[in-house]
C-alpha cells in the first residue's frame, strides 16, 4: 500500500474515498541497478507501474529494423506497461533499472474493478492514460520521421 496516490499525476484530483482504495492496490518495491522490473513477451503480468524515483530503459528486442536494441528512458513518475493493462497483450518491451529504483506496482485487474465500479474516477484515470498514449505516439512519430530521413527512404 502507499500513503500518498494524491502525489500521482495518473491519480491526483481524485476524492479523498477514491484514493484510499487506490492506495490498497498500489505496493511499493525497490530495485537494484541492472534489475529486469518487465519483461518482453510476458503475459502472465497485468500490472500498471509507476516509476515513484529513479530511472528506466525500456528495451524492445522484438524487431531487428533498426538494431538488435531499441533504448529510451523513462524517469520519475512515469507510468510503464499501459499498453498490456488496457489490450491484456504480453508485455511490448523489457525494462531495467538504471540504478536504484523505487516503483509502484498497482494491481491491473483491481484498478479496472474499481475505474468499472466508479465511473467518474475511472474516466479521469483513462483521459489521463490516453493523453500519455497520445503523447507517446507522437514522440514515436517523431522518432520515425528521423529513421527515415537517416536511411534516406
Amino acid at each position: 500500500m502507499i500513503d500518498d496516490p494524491q502525489s500521482l499525476p495518473l491519480f491526483a484530483g481524485l476524492n479523498d474515498a477514491a484514493l484510499d482504495h487506490i492506495a490498497l492496490l498500489c505496493t511499493v518495491s525497490e530495485h537494484d541497478d541492472g534489475d529486469i522490473i518487465i519483461s518482453e513477451q510476458d503475459s502472465s503480468d497485468s500490472n500498471l507501474y509507476i516509476l515513484r524515483h529513479g530511472r528506466v530503459e525500456v528495451v524492445s528486442t522484438g524487431s531487428g529494423l533498426v538494431s538488435d536494441e531499441t533504448v529510451l528512458s523513462r524517469e520519475d513518475k512515469e507510468v510503464l506497461g499501459e499498453i498490456s493493462w488496457l489490450t491484456h497483450a504480453p508485455k511490448a518491451a523489457t525494462v531495467r533499472c538504471i540504478g536504484p529504483v523505487e516503483l509502484i506496482s498497482i494491481d491491473g485487474p483491481g484498478l479496472m474493478r474499481f475505474m468499472t465500479e466508479n465511473p467518474d474516477a475511472g474516466f479521469v484515470i483513462m483521459r489521463r492514460i490516453a493523453v500519455l498514449l497520445a503523447c507517446r505516439l507522437e514522440q514515436a512519430g517523431v522518432l520515425l520521421k528521423q529513421v527515415l530521413w537517416a536511411s534516406n527512404i
